[in-house]
């Protein structure tokens, strides 16, 4: 019988591969090349008469896909849904370089074809290959302590090639591929000639190369992977994914479906005159579609054709815009008639479409340490209920109206629009919970098995590199760190930068705070977060700076500090009260609509005793909401 081993397998970078992304597209093809990569690498482990101990591959559609047994690409083989890391039992010590090689083999063959789609000269191939050939680290190790192969990464021996002149537009790190760019007029000139014609050549496929993009051959392979994927790996992949402003747009779409659908018609009929394209034909999220499909039969076809359109057709300052990459092909008259067009739909809806999306990071909580240091049975078990909530993510996201980009183990990535990110991270944390549940006591400590999550909402013109670099930062450095994991922490990002970061252990606050922030305009008896005024948030942002900021969790909120807010709170001339109300009777409402807010306005953060403390007070909170109920800052 031979001998069987372990092993450790690993590979990067990841956060940095993902997040050098300028489109929607770039992130989740960044995502898909990583779990595909790594699936090829698992496959040859098995071919070679190993078994994978984690993930749990059996039933994994992506997998099945990579070993020929899916006849056609179906459901989540359309999602990256393999970590970058596993394990193996294996009897064969070189199994790791084969995988290794498996790896790059795949890789190469996805680069080929990149190259050949793009007909490139032969003038750029050793920077081609150069880049190509240095874009991965890997580890392996062969041995029983899970943490081993992590310990071998920090013994670096991946050195990188020198990158001079101009840098990659997209990465900022490797050099942009034409080699031209170095740093006299004439040679930006001619690099920015050399990628005008590359961009010709591309043809009806130049829309995917923008003006002033010069990438590097690795950005490359991300932005063109998607077209030629069927040539590169044997299926076809999504090709078009929803954009920023799409998702921006889409509570409003939603909303407009629903209180005025002729206004819907009449509105797509003017964008169609006017020549927006339907961009998102493809890429519809499940609520607008479904939304579109519930209006009078006489009016359905126009509202399916309004809900793909280019996103950018829902919001005036985009049709305004003359810039190629931010703006519509329009000429002026058909930007005239398409923004009167929109302000009457907005007249209908009441307001304007936010320019805010939401991106949503989960991670499982001290996973690491779980997988590398207890039994192989335990690691099968945990295993086991990763697949079964890797399994449950898809249609969660889907039942939030958001787009998956990534599920793979314990890991999550989610694009939504802004009223569904923090419901939809909710929905997550009760599924990662429910697939650990039968593993506590039994094979898990009772605080164990637990999920942390980082939402950033952020403007539809934010740089989408740096959205995804600061929600990683989000997730690690505030709901992990700062709130002690078992935590959900969100930031409102703007155009210039974050505004606003909040966060919270999950069970921390009672069900009326999280209304406050997952139905942030419904009415109910304290009519939602409109109850609160702007001038009474302030308000409340100077009273709590001089709150003593300390105590024990359990504390009451000082009554006098309750006292003031109720006066300020009567005092505000926005609000309004049922007629024979008297004034005791408003105190006390007052009093039961400003408890929620407060709750959200304690820091807390768990200690590694699993107990919660309170860490004194912040406006964040009542600013989190304020933002969520105007729907912008």
């Amino acid at each position: 019988m031979d001998e069987r081993h372990v092993l450790h397998f690993t590979f990067g970078p990841v956060q940095g591969f993902v997040a050098q992304a300028r489109r929607v597209r770039d992130f989740w093809a960044g995502s898909y090349l990583l779990a595909y990569l790594s699936g090829l690498a698992m496959h040859a482990v098995e071919e070679g008469g190993g078994e994978i101990r984690f993930p749990a591959v059996r039933q994994d559609e992506l997998m099945q896909r990579i070993r020929g047994q899916v006849p056609s690409p179906a459901g989540r083989a359309q999602i990256g849904s393999l970590p970058n890391r596993f394990s193996a039992t294996v009897s064969d010590l070189t199994a790791g370089q084969r995988a290794a090689d498996a790896l790059y083999a795949g890789w190469r063959r996805i680069a080929g074809a990149v190259w050949q789609m793009l007909r490139l000269d032969d003038a750029v191939r050793d920077r081609w290959d150069r880049q190509i050939e240095s874009a991965w680290e890997i580890s392996w190790v062969i041995s029983t302590d899970g943490r081993a192969v992590d310990r071998r990464k920090n013994m670096r021996v991946h050195l990188l090639p020198d990158e001079p002149g101009e840098k990659c537009t997209l990465c900022g790190q490797r050099q942009e591929l034409s080699g031209l760019g170095l740093g006299s007029p004439e040679s930006r000139r001619a690099m920015r000639e050399w990628w005008a014609g590359v961009r010709r050549s591309l043809g009806e496929q130049s829309h995917n190369l923008g003006p002033r993009d010069r990438l590097c051959a690795i950005c490359l392979v991300k932005r063109f992977f998607p077209l030629v994927a069927r040539e590169a790996i044997g299926w076809a992949v999504q090709t078009n994914v929803p954009s920023t402003p799409y998702l921006a747009a889409a509570d409003w779409l939603e909303t407009l479906l629903r209180v005025d659908p002729a206004a819907a018609a009449g509105l797509y009929r003017v964008a169609r005159e006017a020549g927006v394209p339907l961009t998102e034909a493809s890429s519809r999220l499940p609520g607008l579609a479904e939304a579109a499909e519930a209006v009078d039969p006489a009016l359905r076809n126009a509202c399916r054709g309004l809900v793909s359109l280019d996103g950018k057709a829902f919001f005036v300052e985009c049709i305004r815009e003359q810039d190629e990459d931010l703006g519509l092909p329009l000429s002026g008259p058909q930007r005239d008639r398409l923004e009167a067009a929109l302000r009457k739909a907005e007249e209908r809806v009441g307001q304007a479409a936010s320019p805010y999306y939401a991106l949503l990071l989960l991670d499982g909580d001290n996973m690491g340490r779980l997988l590398g240091s207890d039994p192989r049975e335990a690691q099968e078990d945990i295993s086991l209920a990763l697949g079964r909530f890797s399994g449950a993510v898809s249609q969660t996201v889907r039942e939030h109206n958001g787009f998956l980009i990534y599920a793979g183990g314990d890991d999550v990535a989610a694009l939504l629009p802004l009223s569904q990110a923090i419901p939809c991270a909710r929905a997550l944390r009760a599924r990662y919970r429910e697939a650990f549940a039968p593993l506590v006591p039994r094979v898990l400590p009772p605080h164990e098995g637990t999920a942390s999550a980082a939402i950033t909402f952020a403007h539809m013109k934010a740089p989408l590199t740096a959205v995804i670099r600061e929600t990683h930062q989000l997730l690690d450095g505030v709901a992990k760190d700062m709130a002690g994991r078992d935590a959900i922490a969100c930031r409102v990002r703007t155009r210039s930068g974050p505004a606003v970061t909040w966060w919270s252990p999950w069970e921390a606050l009672p069900e009326e705070s999280w209304t406050l922030l997952t139905a942030p305009s419904s009415e109910g008896g304290a009519r939602g977060a409109a109850a609160y005024s702007n001038s009474f948030i302030y308000k409340l942002r100077s009273l709590l700076e001089v709150l003593p900021q300390g105590g024990p969790e359990a504390d009451p909120f000082p009554e006098e500090t309750l006292a003031i807010l109720v006066a300020e709170y009567l005092a505000d001339r926005g609000q309004v009260w049922p007629q024979g109300m008297s004034l005791g009777e408003r105190r006390e409402a007052a009093r039961r609509r400003i408890l929620p807010l407060l709750n959200l306005c304690r820091v807390r953060q768990r200690l590694g005793t699993g107990e919660i403390v309170a860490k004194g007070f912040s406006a964040n909170g009542a600013l989190l909401v304020r933002f969520l109920t105007q729907k912008g800052v």
